[in-house]
């Protein structure tokens, strides 16, 4: 019999040979994996009439983005109703020279999207050699880490809300790989890298070809003390030409820089799980989804970054010519635990022009005209929760206020507003891509949130979550036609919203 297909048995082999070849081999490694079944309404006062995004008449077990708050997942890019797992396939062996050592860890990110569809991606795969520069290698080294398809986890910024220069800064689909040298230091350290992709690039005869759109990156950070640390970052990125008639030559840059102050007692600072590297190294502890650990002790953090970035976008007074966008963004995050409580508040500050910053601008390539406001987003949150030890029980209670940014003045939105819209109005976003009409007299008021949570431990791995989500939001709106079905008339949604999630989860 003649087998057509031999990928599984190949895949086979390796599953069940390659940890046997040698003991710093871990292959078919299953890391970060949440398995999440969720029973939900993201607002049981209303139906999908009365919604925008529509709301189930019922309660369903599809749990998403609108099952959470403004103010949740700000450090991470998942909902946290995921069902996915991360494959990496990792080594780390002595190179032949005494004076290096290398990994390697091949990383793919497999989400499940349906019953009979797998997304796989690349989720930071790469090749790292590393340099000892004294007995304490940890302490002391230069390592050279390569990104062969994905270079996403290579960004500036701290926290990952507000970070940026991410793959996405390149728009269009394709792969974005990077290089990233750094040198580490008891006290301090440095870094420079680059990354490159390919993508449509306007011509001077008149026609679109795939070129070259490259970026820099470079940073540093030093521990000013034990309990305070300095760090800084930026880059400078050609992106491509602008696509727009009048200037499609000209090349669209992008330029910033972030720093960073923080300080911590008893904690350490951490980094956001969306910029490391996926190593499953028996040498290195992984913490990913360890249950917390409690002590009678205080332990506190507080940091704050700032981020100003600039990109040349065509002026709308002088369409022939380019002008300078500016964006800023920051926050302050502070978390702090004592014995069996935790608490934690987070302001953040986010322009306009920053949350547009990948599109870029709206209308695309366009700076905002003259006389219009563009004015910032910013949200402030806190929250506390108790752990019952003896029960495994962590109830939690979070309060926020947000005041969505928003753009005033006459704008053509494309395909995200409908044709009857025109002259003065105010567009207010949620997103780069979510955006709510507002009647010209209508002004953008602030958005109210409150989530109780109970976390139930059944064991190390799975819980049991039960979450109630209230939301005052006078901002939302529609469109519909009128009864005799000729015009479209706006129309404000109810502000009230009521929703909750009851969520069972794996988490390994």
């Amino acid at each position: 019999m003649r087998i057509k297909n031999k990928s599984w048995l190949v895949g086979a082999l390796l599953f069940f040979w390659t940890p046997m070849i040698s003991s710093r081999v871990y292959a078919s490694d299953f890391m970060d994996s949440r398995i999440t079944f969720t029973f939900s309404d993201d607002n049981v006062l209303q139906g999908p009439q009365n919604t925008n995004p529509a709301s189930p008449s019922i309660p369903n077990f599809i749990g998403s983005q609108n099952n959470t708050q403004f103010y949740d997942n700000y450090d991470t890019r998942f909902t946290g109703f995921e069902t996915m797992t991360h494959l990496s396939l990792f080594k780390k062996m002595p190179s032949f020279s005494k004076r290096m050592d290398t990994e390697a860890g091949l990383v793919v990110r497999a989400m499940v999207m349906g019953d009979a569809t797998v997304s796989f991606a690349d989720s930071g795969s790469f090749i790292r050699l590393i340099f000892p520069l004294g007995e304490d290698k940890a302490k002391r080294q230069v390592n050279l880490v390569a990104f062969p398809v994905s270079s996403d986890r290579f960004r500036a910024g701290y926290s990952y809300g507000v970070s940026w220069g991410g793959s996405s800064i390149f728009a269009g689909p394709g792969i974005v790989p990077g290089l990233k040298l750094t040198l580490i230091q008891p006290k301090w350290y440095s870094f420079l890298g680059a990354k490159t992709a390919v993508r449509q690039r306007n011509q001077k005869d008149g026609t679109r070809e795939m070129d070259t759109v490259w970026g820099v990156l470079g940073g540093a950070g030093v521990d000013v003390t034990p309990h305070f640390t300095l760090e800084a970052n930026g880059g400078f990125f050609d992106r491509g030409t602008i696509d727009k008639r009048e200037v499609r030559t000209q090349s669209l840059y992008g330029f910033g820089a972030t720093a960073q102050a923080a300080l911590q007692y008893g904690l350490p600072i951490g980094t956001s799980i969306d910029f490391q590297l996926y190593r499953n190294d028996q040498d290195i502890q992984t913490k990913f989804f360890m249950p917390e650990v409690y002590d009678n002790k205080l332990s506190w953090v507080l940091k704050s970054e700032f981020t100003l970035l600039g990109q040349n976008l065509q002026n709308v007074e002088k369409p022939t010519a380019t002008k300078i966008q500016m964006a800023t963004a920051g926050d302050i995050n502070f978390s702090a635990k004592y014995r069996l409580w935790r608490f934690h508040a987070d302001f953040v500050y986010r322009s306009l022009a920053f949350i547009l910053f990948n599109v870029p601008s709206n209308p695309s390539y366009s700076d905002f005209p003259k006389g219009t406001r563009a004015e910032p987003e910013f949200f402030f949150a806190a929250g506390f929760d108790y752990f019952f030890q003896k029960y495994h029980l962590t109830p939690a209670f979070k309060i926020g206020i947000q005041r969505p940014a928003y753009y005033r003045g006459a704008s053509n939105l494309g395909n995200n507003a409908p044709s009857v819209i025109s002259g003065v109005q105010t567009f207010v976003f949620r997103d780069s891509i979510n955006v709510d009409i507002l009647d010209p007299n209508h002004q953008v008021v602030p958005i109210f949130a409150t989530t109780g949570t109970l976390k139930w431990d059944i064991s190390e791995i799975v819980s049991a979550i039960a979450q109630v989500l209230v939301r005052y939001d006078r901002n939302r709106t529609t469109y519909k036609q009128d009864p005799d079905g000729v015009n479209v008339v706006r129309s404000y949604l109810p502000p009230w919203s009521l929703g909750f999630n009851l969520m069972l989860q794996a988490r390994f």
